[in-house]
């Protein structure tokens, strides 16, 4: 039924009247307020109001006008703008686009601005117009430009590449985004330069040029070099400072390489490295391998100079003289050069059984040993000469030992007879004019009365045992060795006799002649003493043989030995450090209850003198002796006897050098000397090949074959109870081959099988023997 006038009419009549109708109730501003904050109480309603507390509003409600304004503004507002336009709190607007953003995921909150994704969408495009007409665009720029954080922008743009964005992002790094049109212009750039040039360039003026990233740039060069159309390579790695080489460059410094070996036969490295190689030894080594040819320090040296020095060296030693190999080697050559040179020609030659051994001097010289002797005879004269000097000086010399203690028993008795009618003169003196209570007290006698005498120039620490008037002082010839020349002195004279000798060849030399010649030099001094005197040792050696009189060892013949002992010691610590803790205190323990007592009944034989033997030291004596030292020498040795006692070498040491002290025992010990070390190392070793060779026990032959492999294979001596054999065989297990380490393990098995199976031994000889 159509609805006519005549009823719109009626129906505007009934408005009408309801708008002209008055309420009959009506709720105050006031009262409305409190029913609202009431029901917000309840949680029966749910508004909120503006910030000027006139309107209310719905959460529905503000969420619509977020959305109008945002699309207002292009899909892109800031929060603090939507507070201004809404006129709504802060807090609600930041809650409400929270709410927003979690629920709708085109929507992204970006530092306090309201994104959205159809923002992104326009924002893709313009990127797109801008790139195709520069070719290229940066992410900061793009950053700058529309205000966006980049790492914000970065992914968004990479989600759009493909279909939004025509372009290809930096995959190194990510940095900016590239058409394929611009990388193919700039890629043909590359190459058009790299194709030209001859010579190294640094590739960061490039990538600088031409706005491209240095990864960038090797990604371009590499696919360039792969592809066949650069010829050279990178050097350098991916860094700012790499160089791309070029292949004709390359083969220029290889050509140069191979043709200056060929015409010289060596190079130096520094040469190398002028032509722009950054490792010269390596690459010299990767590019010369024919012939073997050797590496020095600074140059690679080839056989045929080799051959040169080698024949040069064989005719120098064989005709007797010497050689400076420097000269016959190029200028460029450094002196480590030439003694690795020269060390190798002499190792090679040690190989070869019939050439004659030859000694190396300042590094570059080598010489032969029959050179070093005929040195000798330019001192012959001069040694004859300063050998009859000595022996007129030394007359007393030529005595033989009984001779000497008569000469001195005689002298002491004539002094003494001297003495007493001296001292009869004064006494008699004395009592004429009253004063013997004087002479009494004021005397040097023995009486009850007497002072004491000043001894100048003796060892009031040894008067106890050399008050006995037969007891003899040895001459200064018994005391110390006479020194031929010193090594300066031998040095001067074998600078007027060789010609064009280096002074360190000289000083070498003149060390290496002092020793022989200081004992040639004695014996000469001992024959001209024997000849000038006619008087002979044969009665003195015949009393000695016939054991009718025991021969007791001088003061400096115990400091001597006291010194060995001691630089055995020494090395034994070395090789008692390769071990264990468990093992080492066993090991210290026995070199104290040996060598290192050994060492302390030395020095109480060195201090008691002429009155006891080394071999008659024993606790009781010790401590005997102790109550008769003075307190100086008595409480240093008695510590060093109780440290020799003890578990730590540590504490003995100490102790051994405050009785060594000229307080004390007053013994000099050496300091450490490799070259002395290296001796006694090697002395060690043959001693201990002798002693095996001789023996016949099985146990022994075992302890002395250990210790010689443990010495061979770490450098180190080893002084070693029987008990710990089996420990030390463990030890060099690692270091020796394993057919050795079996042999020693069966043999140490078949040892211990015949201590303990004592009743069948022939069968366990038998196999000790195998």
């Amino acid at each position: 039924k159509m609805t006519g006038w005549k009823d719109i009419e009626e129906l505007q009549a009934e408005f009408k009247s309801a708008q002209l109708t008055t309420a009959a109730q009506k709720l105050s501003e006031r009262n409305c307020i409190e029913i609202l904050s009431k029901l917000q109480e309840m949680s029966l309603l749910d508004v909120l109001h503006t910030a000027d507390g006139k309107e209310y509003l719905t959460p529905k409600q503000l969420t619509k006008e977020i959305r109008d304004e945002l699309y207002i503004q292009g899909g892109r507002i800031n929060l603090v703008e939507l507070q201004t336009a809404l006129n709504v709190d802060f807090s609600h607007i930041e809650a409400k686009s929270n709410e927003m953003v979690k629920s709708d995921r085109n929507l992204q909150l970006i530092y306090g601005q309201i994104i959205d994704s159809s923002y992104l969408d326009r924002l893709a495009e313009e990127i797109n117009d801008a790139l195709q007409s520069a070719g290229q665009i940066t992410i900061a720029e793009l950053s700058k430009q529309y205000d966006v954080p980049g790492e914000f922008l970065i992914p968004e743009l990479i989600s759009r590449i493909g279909h939004q964005i025509e372009g290809k992002l930096d995959e190194h790094n990510k940095n900016a985004i590239f058409t394929e049109a611009y990388i193919a212009k700039h890629k043909a750039h590359v190459r058009g330069v790299l194709t030209a040039v001859t010579r190294p360039i640094p590739l960061h003026p490039l990538s600088s040029e031409h706005g491209l990233s240095m990864q960038l740039l090797f990604s371009i060069v590499e696919e360039l070099i792969n592809e066949g159309r650069v010829r050279g390579q990178i050097a350098g790695g991916r860094s700012e400072k790499s160089t791309f080489l070029p292949e004709i460059h390359t083969q220029t410094q290889n050509l140069w390489i191979d043709n200056f070996y060929a015409q010289n036969n060596y190079i130096e490295f520094d040469a190398v490295s002028r032509l722009g190689i950054s490792d010269p030894k390596s690459h010299v080594r990767r590019r010369i391998t024919s012939n073997a040819p050797l590496f020095f320090k600074s140059v690679c040296v080839g056989q045929s100079i080799v051959d040169q020095v080698t024949a040069t060296v064989d005719e120098a030693i064989s005709n007797n003289e010497w050689l400076d190999i420097t000269p016959y080697l190029p200028s460029s050559f450094m002196d480590e050069d030439c003694s690795q040179l020269l060390q190798h020609v002499m190792r090679e030659r040690r190989k070869i059984k019939s050439s004659k051994d030859g000694i190396i001097f300042a590094s570059t010289i080598v010489t032969s040993q029959s050179f070093i002797d005929s040195c000798l005879k330019y001192f012959d004269g001069l040694m004859k000469v300063k050998a009859q000097k000595e022996a007129k000086k030394s007359a007393v010399f030529a005595l033989t030992e009984s001779e000497r203690k008569e000469y001195l028993n005689q002298t002491a008795g004539d002094t003494r007879k001297r003495g007493e009618k001296k001292d009869d003169r004064k006494k008699k003196a004395m009592e004429g004019s009253g004063s013997t209570k004087r002479l009494a007290e004021g005397t040097g006698g023995s009486g009850q009365g007497a002072r004491e005498v000043k001894t100048k120039g003796q060892d009031k620490k040894r008067l106890k045992w050399s008050n006995s008037p037969n007891e003899s002082k040895p001459s200064r010839s018994s005391q110390e060795d006479i020194v031929f020349m010193e090594v300066d002195e031998i040095v001067d004279v074998l600078r007027d006799r060789l010609d064009d000798c280096s002074s360190e060849f000289l000083q070498e030399l003149g060390e290496r002649l002092y020793r022989n010649l200081n004992t040639s030099f004695q014996a000469v001094v001992k024959s001209v003493f024997q000849l000038s005197s006619g008087h002979t040792k044969g009665a003195e050696e015949e009393e000695d043989q016939s054991g009718s009189k025991p021969v007791k060892k001088s003061r400096k013949q115990w400091k001597d030995e006291i010194n060995i002992m001691w630089a055995n010691a020494r090395l034994f610590v070395e090789g008692i450090k390769l071990f264990e803790d468990d093992i080492a205190s066993v090991l210290q323990k026995h070199l104290l209850k040996t060598i290192c007592m050994d060492i302390t009944n030395a020095l109480f034989t060195l201090v008691a003198g002429e009155s006891i033997s080394g071999a008659d030291v024993s606790t009781e004596v010790t401590q005997n002796m102790l109550s008769m030292f003075p307190d100086d020498v008595k409480t240093p040795l008695t510590r060093l006897n109780s440290a020799a006692t003890g578990k730590d070498l540590d504490e003995f040491t100490e102790a051994l050098q405050v009785a060594v002290g000229p307080r004390a025992c007053d013994v000099f010990l050496r300091a450490a000397d490799k070259k002395k070390d290296r001796q006694v190392l090697h002395g060690h070793k043959m001693s201990l090949l002798k002693q095996l060779e001789d023996e016949t026990n099985g146990a022994t032959a075992l302890h002395l074959a250990v210790t010689i492999i443990f010495q061979s294979v770490t450098g180190c001596m080893l002084h070693t109870p029987g008990k710990c054999v089996s420990d030390v065989i463990a030890k060099i297990q690692p270091l020796v081959e394993k057919g050795v380490h079996e042999t020693l393990c069966a043999y140490h098995s078949l040892v211990m099988k015949e201590m303990v199976v004592k009743k069948s031994p022939q069968p366990d000889n038998d196999q000790l023997a195998e």
